[in-house]
């Protein structure tokens, strides 16, 4: 965070002793927040594209170009977050259309400067102004939210059913569920092939495939161990997970895996929707020239060898209880995997490390397995 300088610079004005402009607390902010989310709930959120979800910060940089050219840096608080923009509280008014960036912390550690552009300023009572953020471009909100949260969030608030386009290969138990994803999609433009639990075992299927959606609950193996033994067979194509146990897919390892989604039911239309769009369009659009394929073939052939490395040396090291041994391979893991673009196994890798810091064995064991069995899909995938 930016800190008082003598140079010639910004300004800062953060408060001496204070976190941020209001001089707030954490509980003094919730209670200002759900205030305004309980009011915000009354009028409806309009005509929003992006949702917004919960991101309160007690200290968040925020520079701002002044309209006489000024650099001033302020240390506020932030309200929410969502793909296109934020919201931050602060003491004062401020003009609009003023160029501004934002360094917002990801779940990874690393600082991120978002540039963007002051788009509104709405007085909240007293002495609160609420400053309405735009991003000059799209952001992956996930990276600023741990896995959990990150793994249930949409970005999107309205879809265009026309948008979603492609076919999807349906997997479930009954034919009411069959009917029910019919109902759900029958305003977009996908079309709707159904499987049987055998021809979905079969990669021949899905060429031209865009989706597959799977119920959990099927005869012999759940949903999520089928498609779990899909990824190691290679199919890589984006899944959704349909259930009425939202507990039930993440309890069995769900996201360890890559490129899944969970939609619990009952489910309203546009729900449904925005989880499709989440998969379809906001993740390839997320993920357009990254990963390791983006890479030139000696970096990403350096990469797979190293995981492969750090993957056996981990599951050593737990098996002597090497909790400090586990610690440093485990942060070598994670910056393997950034080198690599592999965002998922990063902070997987971050989490392990950081409960093997802790000592906890339990936590340790279980964020072990999951990092070991990411590795092994993501090889798998990458050999067949």
């Amino acid at each position: 965070m930016a800190q008082p300088n003598s140079q010639k610079g910004p300004t800062n004005e953060v408060i001496s002793g204070r976190s941020n402009t209001l001089g707030i607390t954490q509980n003094v902010l919730d209670a200002l927040l759900d205030k305004l989310d309980t009011e915000e709930a009354k009028t409806g959120t309009g005509k929003r594209v992006f949702a917004r979800w919960p991101y309160r910060k007690l200290a968040v940089d925020l520079e701002i170009q002044q309209p006489g050219g000024t650099m001033t840096t302020l240390r506020v608080v932030s309200r929410n977050l969502s793909r296109s923009g934020m919201s931050v509280l602060h003491t004062g008014f401020m003009h609009s259309r003023c160029k501004c960036t934002v360094r917002l912390t990801g779940i990874d550690g690393q600082v991120r400067p978002l540039s963007g552009t002051i788009a509104r300023c709405t007085h909240r009572g007293g002495r609160v102004h609420e400053i309405g953020i735009r991003f000059d471009k799209p952001i992956d909100s996930r990276t600023f939210f741990d896995g959990r949260t990150a793994s249930r969030m949409v970005s999107m608030e309205r879809v265009d059913p026309q948008s979603l386009k492609g076919t999807v290969l349906c997997c479930v138990r009954s034919d009411a569920e069959h009917q029910l994803v019919r109902s759900l999609l029958a305003d977009t433009l996908l079309s709707v092939r159904r499987a049987t639990v055998e021809e979905i075992n079969d990669p021949k299927k899905y060429e031209g495939i865009c989706l597959l959606l799977i119920g959990q609950s099927q005869e012999g193996e759940s949903g999520t161990k089928r498609l779990r033994s899909l990824r190691e067979l290679g199919v890589g194509t984006p899944a959704l997970v349909l259930t009425a146990d939202i507990e039930g897919p993440p309890r069995e390892g769900l996201w360890d895996l890559p490129d899944v989604a969970l939609a619990a039911t009952p489910i309203p239309k546009a729900a449904f929707l925005a989880t499709i769009a989440e998969v379809l369009l906001i993740r390839v659009q997320d993920n357009a020239g990254n990963g390791i394929e983006s890479l030139d073939t000696t970096t990403a052939s350096s990469v797979r060898v190293a995981l492969q490395e750090l993957r056996d040396r981990i599951s050593i090291a737990m098996a002597n209880k090497e909790m400090a041994k586990v610690e440093q391979l485990a942060t070598r893991l994670a910056e393997c995997a950034r080198m690599g673009k592999l965002h998922d196994i990063a902070t997987m890798a971050d989490r392990l490390k950081g409960v093997a810091l802790l000592g906890n064995e339990t936590e340790t064991e279980a964020a072990s397995l999951r990092i070991l069995t990411m590795v092994d899909t993501f090889m798998k995938a990458r050999a067949a």
